[in-house]
């Protein structure tokens, strides 16, 4: 289950928040939200389920297979796909993950709104973590 606010993006791409948006213009705290049926503001809309936000939505997502980078490490046999909103929440939420991949400096990449992880194993209460962001694990 994925409580808090979708946006869609394009037809294959919605965008999530849990807690808050903040904008130059509005802010939209979940807690204010939580059971709205209507447009909040701007797009944004609240939902118990992701899989209700992508059928209401009309979202499609992608299920094609992952993007290889031509430039990451051979080595790495995981690949950890996030929108950018997606990891900016992991990050505000979790900020242990960014400490961990920069210390250990793990393959990122940032490209058309997309962070790429590239590792060689994840623990399974990481994995668990990781999904409850929306990331998408693909075993390379």
């Amino acid at each position: 289950m994925e409580k808090g606010l979708y946006k869609r993006v394009s037809d294959s791409e919605v965008l999530f928040a849990q807690t808050k948006i903040s904008t130059p213009i509005y802010t939209i705290t979940v807690i204010d939200y939580q059971d709205y049926v209507e447009e909040i503001e701007d797009g944004w809309y609240w939902f118990n389920y992701r899989q209700d936000a992508l059928d209401f939505l009309n979202i499609i997502e992608d299920n094609e297979e992952p993007i290889i980078h031509p430039w990451h490490d051979e080595k790495c046999s995981i690949q950890i796909i996030l929108t950018y909103e997606q990891n900016l929440t992991l990050l505000s939420n979790a900020p242990e993950f960014g400490v961990y991949i920069k210390e250990n400096n793990i393959n990122t990449i940032i490209e058309n709104g997309f962070v790429y992880i590239y590792v060689n194993y994840i623990l399974d209460g990481h994995v668990e973590v990781l999904k409850h962001y929306g990331a998408k694990i693909n075993y390379i």
